[in-house]
């Protein structure tokens, strides 16, 4: 045998085990953000975790998705990741299986990653959305343009590290947990805790035994930096020792309704909110419900009569005929979102009323308003898609329209500035015919 031969061999080889290298993984993705893994968020019985999903803009076909496990739904969506089925459910068609899928992690800091599936020339695209909140949400966009599907899947799975080490079907939380260990070396019948802040233990495990290991679990909720000096005592041996725990949380600058600053960088909505007393996002209907639209303009206020006069959101019913305020944009608050990858947020209250606004930072320039409804009651979920939204996007972008103060233009003076050249001017004159009299 040749030695091109051998070399042949040699390079065919090399090319399949860099197929099977570099191949996707259904269920996990990792890269230097961290890992995403949605083991336990697809069902293993093979049915869809999210299924008949219809889009808010069409009512013709309805979508189901199954994250990481193949599912089947009749009559012609059999071992697939995503399926279009007929309103009447006597139809389906398969839009890619699992083994088609890419990952994509997004460019940039901020950006949301995002999962394909592909059938021919048909393309599932699902956007990632990290929820920090322990929300879950799927929603189906539908198809636009032809043979591309859109679907979206706000999951704490979907955060970078989110369900890294979660076991498959199991329920999760999301819950920030900081774990000490300390180990003790004799038992005590009495302890004392002393505290310079509170915190509530999640759980506690200790064994009565010499030189055991006790492990306390605190979820944090803020940044503090507590000191637990723990005593522990017997007739004979009293042993003290000292555990600390530290948490940070990113330190606010600039809070407004219009911009926000923190260390991960600026998001600035001047650009994106109209000042004419109009909404930028007007009665917008849920996909889930048609009986209320809902309005929003970031940074500015609006008015929607009857009811809503100088508002940030508002809710309106389906005739028009009502309308009723969700919050001003004095009420405004500010998340930066919890880790790399999580998306920050907007908050406005009135009353017991509550609107979330969350900002999907969009990096190829589209700009998309979905108003998602009430869900639980008095508890209203906007999200917006934009530029603005990433962090520093929009920092030096100007407002949509100047403004100048009213009675003048922007350019000429002061009142106190024309007073001060009528007074100049008097002084010189008499100066001059005090000169001219002598």
């Amino acid at each position: 045998m040749t030695l091109r031969f051998w070399l042949t061999i040699i390079t065919i080889s090399s090319a399949l085990l860099t197929s099977s290298v570099i191949a996707d993984d259904p269920c996990r993705f990792e890269t230097t953000k961290g890992i995403i893994d949605l083991t336990s968020v697809g069902r293993t019985d093979g049915k869809p975790a999210y299924a008949d999903k219809t889009p808010p803009a069409s009512t013709d076909y309805k979508y189901s998705y199954n994250p990481c496990k193949p599912f089947t739904e009749l009559p012609n969506c059999i071992g697939v990741a995503a399926c279009q089925v007929s309103a009447d459910g006597k139809l389906s068609f398969s839009l890619g299986k699992q083994e088609s899928v890419k990952w994509n992690p997004g460019a940039g800091m901020g950006s949301i990653p995002s999962i394909t599936y592909t059938q021919g020339a048909k393309v599932v695209t699902v956007t990632l959305v990290c929820s920090t909140d322990g929300t879950e949400d799927f929603d189906a966009m539908g198809e636009s343009p032809i043979n591309n599907y859109k679907f979206r899947l706000s999951h704490k799975c979907a955060c970078w590290d989110g369900c890294r080490h979660v076991t498959p079907q199991t329920s999760t939380t999301s819950t920030t947990i900081s774990t000490v260990s300390v180990t003790s070396m004799t038992t005590s019948s009495t302890s004392a805790a002393s505290t310079t802040s509170t915190a509530s233990t999640a759980s506690t495990t200790s064994s009565a035994s010499p030189s055991t290991t006790s492990t306390i679990s605190t979820p944090l909720a803020s940044s503090t930096s507590t000191t637990l000096p723990i005593s522990t005592s017997t007739s004979t041996i009293s042993t003290t020792f000292t555990t600390s725990i530290t948490t940070t949380t990113t330190a606010v600058i600039i809070v407004d309704p219009c911009k926000y600053q923190t260390e991960k960088g600026i998001i600035d909505l001047t650009s994106v909110g109209r000042t004419d007393g109009k909404p930028a996002y007007a009665d917008k209907t849920p996909p889930a419900s048609t009986d209320y639209k809902y309005s929003y303009n970031p940074c500015k206020p609006f008015t929607e009569l009857p009811n809503c006069i100088g508002v940030a959101a508002c809710q309106i019913s389906a005739d028009g005929k009502l309308s009723f305020s969700l919050g001003k944009q004095e009420s405004v608050k500010w998340n930066p979102g919890a880790g790399l990858g999580s998306l920050p947020s907007v908050t406005y209250t009135q009353g017991a009323k509550v609107v979330t606004v969350t900002l999907v930072c969009s990096t190829d320039g589209t700009e998309d308003f979905d108003a998602l409804g009430e869900s639980p009651i008095n508890n209203y979920k906007f999200r917006l898609s934009h530029k603005c939204a990433c962090w520093d996007g929009c920092a030096h972008t100007p407002p949509q329209t100047s403004t100048t103060a009213p009675g003048g233009g922007g350019t000429g003076l002061g009142g106190g500035a024309e007073f001060i050249m009528i007074l100049l001017v008097l002084v010189f004159v008499c100066f001059v015919g005090f000169i001219q009299g002598n």
